[in-house]
C-alpha cells in the first residue's frame, strides 16, 4: 500500500516509493492519493502550509482526486502519478519516459495510459 499527496511531497520524492517496491519486487501494489482526516497533524500541516482553504472541508476517499493545493505538485500531477504508479514499478526503467508521458491528465496522456494499462494487464495479471 503506497501513498502519493503528502503535504510537501513533490513529483521526485513520490518516486521514492516506487524504488521501495521495485527493490522488494512487490507482488501486491495498490497506490492512494493521501487524505487529510481532520484531527492528524498532516492536516494540521497542510493548513498552515496554505494547501488547504478552510479546515471545514472533509478529506475524500482516498481514491477521490486530492482536495489539497499543493504548487510544487498539483492535483493533476498527484492523479497521474497515481494512475503510473504500478507501472513505474513493474516495467523496466527504460518505459519511464513513456509512463511519464501517460501521468499526464491530456488526450495524448490518456492515450499512452490506456495502451500501457493494456499491456499492464495482460503482463501482470
Amino acid at each position: 500500500n503506497n501513498i502519493v499527496g503528502f503535504p510537501g511531497e513533490t513529483p521526485e520524492l513520490a518516486m521514492d516509493p516506487v524504488e521501495v517496491n521495485r527493490q522488494h519486487q512487490a507482488n501486491n501494489i495498490g497506490c492512494s492519493i493521501y487524505a487529510p482526516f481532520h484531527g492528524t497533524a498532516l492536516r494540521e500541516l497542510a493548513l498552515r502550509r496554505g494547501y488547504l482553504e478552510s479546515n471545514d472541508v472533509l478529506a475524500p476517499s482516498n481514491n477521490a482526486a486530492t482536495i489539497l493545493n499543493m504548487p510544487q505538485f498539483t492535483p493533476e500531477q498527484i492523479l497521474g502519478k497515481r494512475r503510473t504508479f504500478c507501472m513505474y514499478v513493474k516495467f523496466p526503467k527504460n518505459r519511464w519516459k513513456e509512463i511519464s508521458l501517460a501521468e499526464r491528465l491530456t488526450p495524448e496522456g490518456d492515450a499512452a495510459w490506456e495502451c500501457l494499462r493494456k499491456e499492464f494487464i495482460s503482463t501482470h495479471f
